[in-house]
């Protein structure tokens, strides 16, 4: 799970009210059809990881060889805000997905949105975390690694199970089966 290794800063972003359902009338889709456009829409931050993966690796290794740990800061910082854009486009494109046809459809599209929130809260902590740096050099390159290194990432399937649907295992192992179980379930 290259994302658990990562380094995964998300810069703030409000979701609004409308995100969860909001009192609107929000299309039921097939099961299958619901749970491949989520998994359409991991695509894009699995693009956005990758990217910043490399950029992260050399600021890493740049930030070691010239003791400067500004470096590293700077790359995370804007690893921050890329992945943070591709994090509200994945927000959108699920609510845009509507919610599965299934017991619970509501509450199971709900905890996708809840996902997001939660990295959120996560990686925004951790981007304040590594902005009050005060450490200079090698020292600093090392604290922000520490700081990268404690994020605690959300699972999705938890939030799915969570919702009670006797539906919530269908869609778990609809994902697995479509292969982005990998980037939304913490294993």
């Amino acid at each position: 799970m290259l994302r658990r290794l990562s380094v995964s800063i998300v810069a703030v972003v409000i979701l609004t009210a409308s995100a969860c359902g909001g009192g609107e009338d929000v299309e039921k889709v097939d099961a299958d059809d619901w749970v491949a456009d989520i998994c359409d829409a991991v695509d894009d931050l699995n693009e956005v990881e990758n990217a910043g993966m490399a950029d992260l690796e050399e600021a890493y290794s740049d930030a070691y060889y010239e003791e400067d740990g500004d470096l590293y800061r700077d790359a995370v910082i804007k690893y921050t805000r890329d992945y943070g854009k591709a994090l509200d486009r994945f927000a959108r494109d699920a609510e845009d997905a509507g919610e599965p046809d299934v017991e619970g459809g509501e509450e199971i599209a709900a905890a996708v949105q809840d996902y997001v929130k939660k990295e959120q809260r996560a990686f925004e902590r951790v981007s304040r975390e590594v902005k009050a740096l005060k450490q200079t050099g090698d020292d600093l390159t090392e604290a922000v690694d520490a700081v990268v290194w404690d994020v605690e990432f959300t699972d999705l399937s938890e939030l799915i199970d969570d919702t009670d649907s006797r539906d919530a295992e269908d869609i778990i192992d609809l994902l697995y089966d479509e292969g982005c179980s990998d980037f939304l379930f913490d294993e």
